[in-house]
């Protein structure tokens, strides 16, 4: 599980829809010299996988990629679950290192992807959203433990959501 340590100043973000890729997206100026990375991944691993680029040092967020993901774990976001009321605060988030030296902490969880009209959400917990951070149109959902359980992309372009679906093998 991820903790939010801290919600720091919005970087700007980029996002990339790709057949081969499904969704990658980066923030701000990645310095490795300065800041390497480790990966938190998550995703049954085998068929489904998302990997969050983490700084070391700054424990900021510089990039997710949702490497794969099945169709089967791909619902209409008219099926979506999601209850409680949340506030909405500008930033990005930092996270508890409690990993060490180790280059990718992996952890097994179920991973959805609700797909609206111009909009996709990624969850990998089912616990009730209490907070939500906005950084652009990306949007953090995180629990009342400040675990990070979620995240939206919104303001999707139809050909970014088609190539997108087709990477999913939809």
């Amino acid at each position: 599980m991820i903790i939010v340590e801290n919600i720091t100043r919005t970087y700007q973000a980029k996002i990339e829809f790709d057949q081969y890729v499904p969704l990658n997206i980066e923030f701000g100026e990645k310095n490795t010299m300065e800041d390497s990375l480790m990966y938190w991944r998550t995703g049954s691993l085998t068929d489904t996988l998302m990997e969050v680029g983490i700084g070391r040092k700054s424990k900021r967020i510089y990039s997710i990629t949702l490497v794969l993901c099945h169709h089967r774990n791909v619902v209409p976001k008219k099926h979506v679950k999601k209850k409680g009321s949340y506030s909405v605060t500008e930033g990005c988030l930092t996270f508890v290192n409690n990993s060490g030296d180790v280059m990718y902490v992996d952890e097994k969880r179920e991973l959805t992807v609700y797909l609206g009209d111009n909009t996709i959400d990624i969850f990998w917990e089912d616990n009730e959203i209490v907070h939500c951070v906005k950084n652009e149109n990306i949007y953090f959902f995180i629990d009342s433990n400040m675990r990070w359980i979620g995240l939206r992309i919104e303001n999707i372009y139809k050909g970014e959501m088609s190539t997108f679906c087709k990477s999913l093998s939809m």
